[in-house]
């Protein structure tokens, strides 16, 4: 997981974040969590992409 702070926001984001996060298996990624400019907040679930509600970093930590 990287996460940044920047300003000003990332394209089509509305909070002071960029980041990703990604589960990889045998060199394929499986899940993915990314802002990329113009896209927005957004997951990939194999070939599948689908936004999200980014609330805070604090939403991708292990509990």
């Amino acid at each position: 997981m990287v996460v940044w702070r920047v300003d000003p926001p990332v394209k089509a984001s509305q909070h002071s974040y960029k980041y990703r996060l990604a589960y990889i298996e045998k060199g394929v990624c499986v899940l993915r969590y990314d802002n990329e400019a113009g896209k927005g907040d957004h997951k990939h679930i194999g070939s599948q992409e689908s936004p999200i509600i980014f609330n805070d970093a604090a939403h991708f930590r292990a509990k």
